[in-house]
């Protein structure tokens, strides 16, 4: 808010609105300007605005220094003026850091996920693993990799391609409609534990 009041003395002065010496009073000021808080929120409580106490702190302070030029500070503006400035420029820095914490995380992904790019992951859908028993995997893949546990029934997705892919493909919402012999159906997989294994041998 200070950095929007001195921007507003010195552009004021430029369309001659303003005598140049008291813009650049203001300005300094507003650098060094200090405000008290707890005293502003409650004030902003009665004035129905944190811009009018604000005004006021600061025109009291450029008034120390010079009464001429405090009778210049927020010329021409409004409240909604200054809230709405100074808004965009916290925005405009917290935006910043968000762009430069966003772009360490997105490195950071990739960076482990080139790590574990060849690491079996569980599968989640609605944050809910979808597991098949773990019996029944371990007695039909010899590894631990190439598993593939199909999570949903898009139709966008090539599963011919996710049969294809995987040694076994742990189908949790019946999604292929010709599974091949290494596709296990989880609705399926409990009842027919036995014979599965059965196979497996």
């Amino acid at each position: 808010m200070a950095r929007f009041e001195a921007a507003l003395a010195l552009a004021a002065a430029r369309a001659g609105l303003v005598p140049a010496e008291h813009a650049q009073t203001i300005a300094r000021v507003c650098e060094r300007a200090e405000f008290d808080a707890t005293a502003l929120a409650r004030a902003a409580r009665t004035a129905g605005a944190l811009a009018i106490p604000f005004v006021q702190q600061l025109t009291a302070q450029v008034a120390t220094v010079s009464a001429e030029a405090a009778r210049h500070v927020h010329f021409g503006a409004t409240s909604q003026d200054v809230m709405d400035t100074a808004a965009a420029l916290c925005v405009r820095s917290a935006g910043e850091r968000l762009i430069a914490l966003a772009t360490r995380a997105g490195d950071a992904a990739a960076q482990l996920a080139e790590r574990y790019a060849r690491t079996p992951m569980t599968a989640r859908t609605l944050l809910q693993p979808a597991l098949l028993p773990a019996v029944l995997l371990a007695r039909q893949v010899g590894g631990p990799r190439a598993r593939i546990v199909v999570v949903t029934d898009h139709s966008s997705f090539n599963y011919d391609h996710v049969q294809r892919a995987g040694k076994v493909v742990v189908d949790t919402r019946n999604a292929i409609k010709a599974p091949g012999p290494h596709v296990v159906r989880l609705g399926a997989a409990r009842s027919n534990a036995p014979e599965m294994a059965s196979a497996a041998r």
